[in-house]
């Protein structure tokens, strides 16, 4: 009988730990793949903001150090705080730039007809030069109703 108590207690650490276990790791994952995504809608944002510096027609300084900050801060990496932060950092510099460049009046292109990415008719071409299988017959069935019509019936 002296056991017995000994038993019934390591059940009960047993039972309190699972709880704190099973109560606890869905927190945890939730707090891992918050940070997953916060950090990579920071990444985004700086790529963002990259892609609209190149764009720029003119020198922006305000925005040039608010990329510098939000790449300062995804390269020492941190907690949400820290890709919220670069975040809001990218996202401002990526807003002067596109005002910048909104500003700037935006010469006209005109398509030539010889570009390579359109065809004589003007159309963009289908994937391996091919129609979409729909609009057309095949070229067994094209020349049978040719013969038909030929033929008079």
């Amino acid at each position: 009988m002296g056991w017995s108590w000994l038993i019934w207690a390591g059940g009960g650490v047993v039972l309190l730990a699972a709880g704190f276990g099973s109560a606890l790791a869905p927190r945890l994952r939730d707090r891992r793949r918050a940070r997953r995504i916060a950090w990579s809608t920071a990444r985004a944002a700086i790529s963002s903001a990259t892609i609209s510096r190149d764009a720029a027609a003119v020198p922006v300084p305000e925005a040039d150090r608010l990329l510098a900050r939000a790449e300062l801060i995804a390269a020492d990496r941190g907690g949400d705080a820290a890709a919220h932060s670069a975040i809001e950092h990218a996202r401002q510099a990526d807003q002067l730039w596109r005002l910048a460049t909104d500003e700037q009046p935006t010469p006209v292109r005109r398509q030539q007809p010889d570009q390579p990415w359109r065809d004589a008719t003007g159309n963009q071409p289908t994937p391996g030069g091919r129609e979409p299988a729909g609009d057309r017959e095949p070229a067994g069935d094209r020349e049978a109703s040719g013969d038909r019509e030929a033929s008079g019936g």
